[in-house]
């Protein structure tokens, strides 16, 4: 497995076209699809989170490749840094939050579906402006480990005035 999903190809490019003059958040940006697709699409800036420092190296170095302007790159905990930007009172206006796999196993659905929860109930309404456009959130758990989860996140979609489609939901 390599981590980046050409099934979201269509949502990069989504991201491209809506990013001019924001200012974004991709939060577990991996090797950067959607903070580049955001840069490329003219950006006022943007800011990259991810635990892991290897994919934030990869994610500079397309970046680079790509003769992009720089983005802020931040290795962390992306729910510590969630809640490090509400208490810093620091929002965006097109947020993308690609979360990967939390439930490996059937054992941990219930972690998972709070984690979920967490992401899609509570985050972006703190961080975002009230004019925001977009954010994007999907769930890579396989469906007959979290039918639970994802009605859970349907449901929390609805209820923050999102509008769900399948396993993604998003801000109008």
């Amino acid at each position: 497995k390599t981590g980046f999903y050409l099934d979201q190809g269509d949502n990069r490019r989504r991201v491209r076209t809506l990013a001019r003059g924001r200012d974004v958040l991709d939060a577990f940006c991996y090797s950067g699809g959607f903070a580049l697709n955001a840069l490329a699409g003219g950006a006022k800036s943007v800011t990259a989170v991810d635990s892991s420092a290897d994919a934030l190296a990869l994610a500079r170095s397309n970046a680079e490749l790509n003769k992009l302007a720089q983005a802020e790159w931040l290795e962390g905990d992306v729910f510590q840094l969630l809640r490090r930007f509400r208490d810093q009172g620091r929002n965006f206006d097109l947020v993308v939050l690609d979360p990967p796999k939390f439930a490996p196993t059937a054992a941990h659905v219930g972690k998972a579906a709070r984690a979920y929860k967490e992401l899609i109930a509570r985050h972006p309404g703190e961080i975002v402006v009230p004019q925001a456009k977009f954010a994007l959130a999907r769930i890579y758990e396989s469906q007959n480990k979290l039918n639970e989860a994802r009605s859970l996140y349907e449901e929390i979609a609805r209820a923050q005035g999102y509008s769900s489609l399948g396993n993604e939901a998003s801000i109008k």
